[in-house]
């Protein structure tokens, strides 16, 4: 198979954003003055504005004319709005701004999910998935180099990099909305809801992105205050992160049609358990970089798996709202949760033991799901 560069750079322009954006924005919240639980609330607006945002852009993803055109427009509003950041320091100011920015930000995703996954036409979505993890994994510790102590740098790279993958979508194929063509029908997002086996496995993976949201949001804080360690040892930890991902991703497809959904999620279960024990259990910087690895059989593997699941089992009229209701429940309501509720588990145990209280979310709901998907026939949630 020719390998199809255009759809694969797609997905390397937006984890350039993230590389950027998701890695360093605490510390810039931080650079302003602002306090742990400020910072808590400004990391749980972009899930909590996804509740919104989400099913508003899959709607209208799945009704327009071009799909494209849409991921577009969310493109360049995201580069206008997170610029604005660098008005004013205020917390209430940046409350603001955040809210406005996440509003278009949080559905991005999703969206390049879908319209990716669509553009491939069966082909395996895990080997462009890749080309987003390699850029992750290089756009990281350049940009901490770059960035240095300036944080407000970090800000000004998120806007350039949002631009320019405004600019890649022009080399997508045109996918459209499927209920604006002729002989589909109109279909709510609500109608999402009533696939039983899409909620259970959305019931699953929900406290495992709740734990993941804790980990997102006060990592940077938590590392950067360990003996040793500095910006640039922070990018190379995400690095580290993304070079893990590349065996899944090279036999995702293999792996989803031989274990199924089910499987892979419970693996992915046990691999986040076991790292937020580690984190909760080390303080040396180069043993805590070292526990990166198991985000290769984690996040990784839940995203990907749902985002096949999704597409497989979701109609055709209801794509970009299937993968933006992930977005919802693993980005919105969980993270959201994970955000505030960390905040309030630092005032008891401090950043580094509240990752125990993050390994006992994820590993009871290892443990509630277990039997029903270890052995489980293969025809639930498997296929």
């Amino acid at each position: 198979m020719k390998y199809p560069i255009k759809i694969a750079s797609a997905m390397a322009a937006y984890y350039a954003v993230t590389g950027v954006y998701q890695n360093y924005i605490s510390k810039y919240f931080g650079a302003q003055g602002l306090t742990d639980g400020e910072i808590g609330v400004l990391m749980a607006a972009p899930p909590l504005i996804s509740l919104i945002a989400q099913p508003v852009w899959g709607t209208l993803g799945d009704r327009a004319r071009s799909k494209n055109a849409v991921f577009r427009l969310m493109y360049v509003a995201s580069a206008i709005l997170v610029l604005s950041y660098l008005i004013s320091s205020s917390f209430w100011y940046l409350l603001f701004a955040v809210l406005a920015y996440s509003f278009f930000f949080t559905a991005l995703q999703p969206m390049n999910d879908a319209i990716v996954l669509e553009a491939l036409g069966g082909r395996p979505f895990g080997p462009i998935r890749m080309a987003g993890t390699l850029t992750f994994a290089i756009v990281s510790p350049l940009a901490g180099a770059i960035i240095g102590d300036n944080w407000s740098a970090s800000i000004w790279m998120t806007g350039a990099l949002l631009i320019v993958a405004a600019l890649v979508t022009f080399l997508l194929p045109n996918v459209p909305g499927h209920q604006s063509e002729q002989g589909h029908k109109k279909m709510k997002f609500t109608e999402l809801l009533k696939q039983k086996e899409l909620v259970l496995l959305l019931g699953f993976v929900m406290p495992l992105q709740i734990s993941m949201g804790y980990f997102y949001t006060y990592f940077s804080l938590h590392f950067t205050e360990l003996e040793g360690a500095n910006s640039t040892l922070l990018g190379l930890c995400y690095t580290i992160s993304s070079i893990a991902e590349v065996p899944f991703l090279l036999l995702s497809n293999k792996l989803y049609k031989r274990f199924g959904a089910g499987k892979l999620l419970i693996s992915a279960g046990i691999s986040v358990t076991v790292r937020w024990i580690l984190l909760g259990s080390l303080t040396n910087v180069y043993a805590v970089m070292a526990t990166q690895l198991f985000h290769g059989w984690g996040f990784i593997v839940m995203t990907v798996t749902m985002a096949y699941y999704i597409n497989d089992h979701v109609p055709a009229e209801l794509k970009a709202s299937g993968q933006m209701l992930l977005g919802v429940v693993g980005f919105g309501i969980a993270r959201a949760i994970g955000n505030l509720g960390g905040a309030a588990c630092i005032n008891i145990w401090g950043r580094q033991g509240t990752f125990y209280a993050a390994a006992v979310l994820s590993g009871l709901a290892v443990v509630c799901y277990f039997k029903k998907y270890m052995f489980a026939p293969r025809d639930n949630a498997q296929k």
